[in-house]
């Protein structure tokens, strides 16, 4: 059978879209971010069984990439996305402050709720000690407790529960090194084992413990 494309929903036709991800367990959801000139980054959440998209509110003005729901059950999930702080094309003086990662929290919308706004509550700032705007691929691992950033063919895994009281000293929240090749890619990872592609082969190895 021929499968045919077809534009995901979206609420704002005459704009750019970009960063599509995945709802995890939802098949019919994505999320994705919308550019505008005037007002930045923006996030919706498209429904394709419904043909319906939802305005992501609650963030602040920026340049916004990679936004991602973890692998949660349930409606309520945690967010994670990247603030950058500008570029030749979109300055670099309007809403730059405190780029890098953070989090949230939403609810997924229930079909018998009519609202179209999705808010996004207790948002939380992310120190690290990478330079995290970089990064080509950003996922969740292990449910909302760490979300694993691919850069420059290097690999980290950060501990977004982290707690208050446990950072280093210098604040940033608690970052392991997985892996790192100039040609290493699509990273996969367990409680156990670390994949990965070099090369064209997939390679795999077991974490220390």
């Amino acid at each position: 059978d021929k499968t045919t494309a077809k534009k995901v929903p979206v609420l704002k036709h005459k704009h750019a879209y970009y960063s599509p991800s995945f709802v995890p367990g939802q098949k019919d959801l994505i999320l994705q971010a919308r550019w505008s000139d005037t007002n930045f980054s923006s996030l919706e959440l498209a429904d394709l069984s419904r043909s319906v998209a939802y305005e992501v509110t609650g963030l602040d003005m920026g340049r916004y990439i990679h936004p991602i729901l973890c692998s949660c059950t349930g409606s309520k999930r945690t967010i994670a996305f990247i603030k950058t702080g500008g570029d030749l094309l979109t300055g670099d003086v309007v809403a730059t402050a405190n780029p890098g990662l953070y989090t949230g929290e939403l609810v997924l919308p229930d079909s018998a709720v009519s609202s179209k706004e999705i808010i996004v509550t207790n948002i939380k700032y992310i120190p690290t000690n990478i330079p995290i705007q970089y990064a080509s691929n950003i996922r969740f691992e292990d449910g909302n407790k760490v979300v694993v950033v691919t850069l420059s063919g290097t690999t980290f895994a950060i501990d977004v529960q982290t707690t208050s009281s446990n950072p280093d000293k210098l604040g940033n929240f608690n970052t392991t090194y997985i892996e790192s090749g100039a040609f290493a890619h699509e990273i996969a990872s367990t409680r156990e084992y670390t994949a990965f592609v070099d090369f064209f082969n997939v390679f795999v190895v077991r974490k220390k413990d």
